[in-house]
């Protein structure tokens, strides 16, 4: 129609269908989910956007294997340069209660298998032999849930590890003020290595 289009691609959509796929098991699901037409038309809007935004060089790299235009794919870093809330001292947070004197680790973000998450809660569940007040909160919701979950309450893991579900990004920096550390645990995938998250 000759309008120019934009294609904001903060994820590599193919990459994270494929890697996700997992996550949706039904027929239908993965029918609506083809990452083999997700790829198909990824290659046909990036030869002819007016631009593509991407979040890392690597993400640039690609869009130009697929044809886009060199001064057509621009990074555009997905992480703020400045964070002064992260200096700011907070309350803390209701559902941290009972962890005041807790080393607490952090994560936040959307719950799927990719995320490293059941490694993370284990990692924690071994590291309470060094340090005994560690724990871990994890800010999320997603198709995880479930899983890890299940996971704490076999390890028996429920006084050192919280799943504190979904957050409003206002909601965060309390929870960033009093944490001793931020997880990104995610494992190594082709979509995972080619974006960058926002932690």
């Amino acid at each position: 129609l000759g309008i120019p289009v934009h294609y904001e691609m903060a994820d590599v959509y193919p990459l994270a269908l494929r890697a996700n796929r997992a996550e949706h098991p039904g027929l239908l699901s993965r029918i609506a989910r083809n990452a083999t037409l997700a790829e198909w038309l990824d290659r046909f809007v990036i030869r002819r956007a007016a631009s593509v935004f991407v979040v890392s060089e690597e993400s640039r790299e690609r869009c130009l294997s697929l044809g886009a235009a060199p001064d057509a794919a621009v990074v555009v870093g997905n992480t703020p340069a400045e964070l002064p809330e992260l200096g700011a001292e907070y309350p803390l947070p209701a559902d941290l209660v009972g962890w005041e004197d807790r080393s607490i680790v952090l994560f936040l973000g959307n719950l799927l298998g990719d995320r490293g998450l059941l490694e993370a809660v284990e990692a924690v569940t071994r590291a309470r032999q060094a340090v005994p007040k560690i724990a871990l909160a994890i800010i999320g919701d997603g198709p995880e849930y479930p899983r890890l979950a299940e996971r704490i309450s076999a390890l028996g893991a429920g006084e050192f590890v919280r799943l504190l579900g979904w957050k409003g990004y206002r909601d965060h920096p309390p929870y960033y003020s009093h944490a001793a550390v931020g997880i990104l645990p995610f494992l190594a995938t082709e979509h995972i290595n080619i974006t960058l998250a926002n932690k």
